[in-house]
């Protein structure tokens, strides 16, 4: 946030804009108060090898363009198997570079979010994750 401005949510085409959910788009616009700038992009292609055949193979990739994934710790009473799940889905996409969890208006404190992200973070072989906490503030990149 060089400029001062809060960065606008884009999209790099009407299909991305088509796919998103509004949960992620609240998410971006808290993401985009603390200065990252989030670009949706569509999250999935066509493996190259299978294209036009029967039997297509589809290839998720992050979110935003950025490679971050985002997830949403909302309706959820068990927190450490749903990031367990999410990670695990996340570690497959092509070009992840960071996963980001929300769990604004959610009970868990930042101490559980932290210490579930860095243990399961482990376990699934994601390198880099970052959370905003049931306050809203934004915790940047726990390195595993």
């Amino acid at each position: 946030m060089l400029t001062g401005k809060v960065p606008k949510i884009e999209f790099e085409n009407k299909l991305a804009k088509k796919n998103t959910y509004p949960h992620e788009i609240e998410q971006a616009k808290r993401l985009s108060q603390h200065g990252i700038k989030c670009t949706f992009q569509v999250d999935y292609e066509v493996d190259k090898k299978t294209k036009g055949t029967a039997r297509q193979k589809i290839v998720g990739k992050p979110d935003l363009s950025s490679g971050i994934e985002l997830k949403s710790l909302k309706n959820t009473s068990n927190h450490r198997k749903r990031v367990e799940k999410d990670l695990r889905n996340a570690y497959k996409k092509k070009a992840l570079k960071e996963c980001n969890f929300d769990a604004t208006g959610t009970r868990f404190t930042s101490e559980e979010i932290e210490k579930c992200l860095r243990l399961e973070a482990k376990l699934r072989g994601v390198k880099t994750v970052s959370y905003i906490d049931s306050t809203g503030k934004y915790y940047r990149k726990i390195k595993i």
